[in-house]
């Protein structure tokens, strides 16, 4: 952090849900249009561990109970996410390493003495990619706030990307 001090969350909004709509068919395809407000979260960061805070949803007025995280927490925990991520892949390459470069198999040796076992290769093969995906994307969207408790249907807590602004500019510029 060198002398920083810890201020609120950039990356993070509290979304306020209105409603949900589920439609289209099989020829055009189907969609989820997905009506919300988005606000700032205005929980300040903890020089260290976490902090636990209401915040007001400017949308319906209930208070919510937020969790935190400092920056050391949170740079932290991604980077967690981030080795596991490349951890999955090298496991991910070096199975894939071994089927392109498998010997055919002899008859003449037990299966036992020839290379991995088969459920070593079914975790490469199937469970690393899915642990790939799953650490990158935690990797992309931690920011280190969340609901705290059990979460509500019509609030969320998510990192602000280019379509979470571009959709409230577009509520302000028709709505007014």
């Amino acid at each position: 952090m060198s002398g920083q001090k810890p201020g609120f969350p950039q990356r993070s909004a509290l979304v306020h849900v209105v409603d949900r709509e589920y439609g289209g068919n099989l020829v055009r395809g189907r969609y989820k249009l997905t009506r919300f407000h988005a606000f700032p979260i205005k929980v300040r960061r903890p020089p260290r561990g976490s902090v636990e805070a209401e915040q007001k949803c400017g949308a319906c007025g209930e208070k919510l109970p937020l969790t935190v995280a400092s920056v050391g927490r949170r740079m932290l925990v991604r980077a967690l996410a981030a080795a596991v991520a490349v951890a999955a892949l090298a496991a991910f390459t070096a199975t894939l390493v071994y089927f392109v470069n498998a010997p055919v198999r002899d008859e003449s040796v037990p299966s036992s003495l020839e290379g991995p076992p088969g459920w070593l290769l079914f975790l490469g093969t199937i469970g690393a990619p899915l642990v790939l995906v799953v650490a990158s994307s935690f990797f992309v969207t931690y920011d280190g706030v969340r609901i705290k408790g059990t979460p509500r249907r019509q609030h969320v807590v998510t990192a602000k990307a280019r379509h979470v602004n571009a959709a409230r500019q577009a509520m302000r510029r028709t709505h007014g």
